[in-house]
C-alpha cells in the first residue's frame, strides 16, 4: 500500500462510524416511508416495529441494517 492509500484507508476508517449511523437512521425513514405508501404491497425490514421479528432484531444488533430487504409495489391500483 503506497502513502496516499494509506492516508485515504486511515481517513475512511476515522469517519465510518457515523457514516454508519447516518445510513441505518435514512435506512429506517425510507423503509417508514415506503410502508406508508399507498402502492407498496408490503415491506420486510427488521427496523421497523411493524416487523415480526423486530424485538429480536434490537435485541441482536447495536444499529439496524441498512439495507432494507424487500418490498413489493401494487403497479396496477
Amino acid at each position: 500500500m503506497d502513502p496516499h492509500q494509506a492516508f485515504m484507508v486511515h481517513r475512511g476508517v476515522k469517519t465510518f462510524s457515523l457514516r454508519i449511523e447516518k445510513a441505518q437512521e435514512n435506512a429506517v425513514k425510507i423503509a417508514e416511508w415506503l410502508e406508508q405508501h399507498p402502492k407498496i404491497k408490503w415491506i420486510k425490514y427488521p427496523g421497523l416495529a411493524s416487523h415480526p421479528r423486530h424485538e429480536l432484531a434490537k435485541k441482536q444488533m447495536r444499529g439496524l441494517l441498512i439495507i432494507i430487504n424487500l418490498f413489493k409495489i401494487n403497479v396496477f391500483s
